[in-house]
């Protein structure tokens, strides 16, 4: 198989996603996981165990302190906070929701535990995170900027700011090993001034900071009117489609690495988008939301599987290109990926859809 090696990150570590079917409840509440809770201490480490890379996602308390979980609101992660939620639906209970990460002290934090699949743990905090970081001295990281005021990616004006903080708690030695991404350009660009004003160095000398942009998943921008969804108020960001036009914009401010959903691989626009990134040196590192585990006989886990032959099947087609994958079921990935072979033209196989102008026709 010709092609790039690909990395296969582990999303949120080796643990059990909140928002996907590995954390789902049975008819009487019991879980059907035993796996730690995503973006957990136990979750990350097993996986720098295993030897994978690691996506995790930050955001930020009232008083300051960075926090490793997916989203700001609580009761995504929370069972207190899932409660609260489905009182203020009925109607019962408090009408004002204090049920975020940026409105709770850090000792407030404290007291709280994530995971709501049976299994908890504390919530990570990023200054440990980072010792286990020194503790995995060849360990790779992609830390997720998320936002921290009510909506799981809007952002208040915070002084000091989440990209300052990350900025002041990440040790410059650690950034040959840390892939930033966000879906707002402009947390990428504050993020590389404050290093360099840290650094106190000539841009030249400074260390390297390695930035992705998040694409949103076609979905989203579907249900939201398309880009006009802002990721912040008051600013430019907005959510953006996999497309060679938005690829070349953020190329243009010299991000040379683009996380697009895996859904938006399997369009004609994200076709060309590939191949853009082929032909000018951008690595894509694709996910997917709510994934299914490719290594189950189901017909949603072979639809898993269907999707990352497809990824294959582009590192096939641009042998130049580097494309990565972060996944929830990273060890069944690595399965479908060690023994893929390309298929011939006349082979019997269900694929998807081909896209046109990306690979060649085929069968759907």
């Amino acid at each position: 198989m010709s092609g790039k090696a690909i990395h296969i990150f582990a999303h949120r570590g080796c643990g059990v996603t909140d928002n996907g079917p590995q954390g789902a409840l049975d008819a009487k509440g019991t879980a059907l996981c035993s796996l730690p809770p995503e973006n957990s201490e136990e979750a990350i480490e097993t996986a720098f165990r295993k030897g994978y890379p690691v996506e995790i996602d930050v955001t930020m308390t009232l008083d300051g302190h960075v926090i490793v979980t997916h989203t700001n609101d609580l009761s995504f992660h929370n069972v207190e906070a899932r409660r609260a939620r489905e009182e203020r639906e009925k109607g019962k209970g408090a009408k004002e929701n204090d049920w975020y990460v940026s409105r709770k002290t850090f000792e407030e934090m404290r007291q709280l535990r994530t995971g709501l699949g049976g299994r908890t743990a504390p919530f990570l905090t990023y200054d440990r995170f980072i010792g286990l970081m020194r503790k995995y001295p060849s360990a790779v990281v992609n830390v997720e900027i998320k936002g921290t005021i009510q909506g799981e990616l809007m952002a208040e004006p915070k002084e000091p700011s989440l990209v300052e903080m990350l900025a002041k708690r990440t040790p410059n030695n650690m950034l040959d090993r840390i892939i930033w991404s966000s879906f707002a350009v402009s947390n990428l660009h504050r993020l590389r001034l404050e290093f360099k004003k840290k650094s106190g160095k000539p841009r030249k000398n400074m260390p390297h900071v390695h930035v992705a942009q998040l694409f949103a998943e076609p979905d989203r921008l579907k249900a939201h009117g398309g880009e006009e969804d802002r990721v912040y108020p008051d600013t430019d960001d907005s959510y953006m489609q996999f497309t060679e036009e938005n690829v070349a914009r953020v190329n243009r401010k010299d991000v040379k690495a683009v996380h697009p959903s895996i859904d938006s691989l399997m369009t004609e626009e994200g076709a060309a988008a590939v191949r853009y990134c082929a032909k000018n040196g951008i690595t894509i590192r694709t996910w997917a939301l709510n994934e299914k585990n490719p290594g189950k006989e189901t017909e949603a886990s072979a639809l898993a599987q269907r999707r990352i032959e497809r990824i294959l099947e582009y590192r096939e087609t641009f042998p130049e290109l580097q494309i990565d994958i972060i996944t929830d079921y990273p060890e069944e990935v690595e399965k479908v990926v060690a023994s893929w072979t390309m298929p011939t033209a006349d082979a019997d196989v269900k694929r998807l859809p081909y896209v046109k102008n990306g690979l060649q026709s085929g069968p759907s």
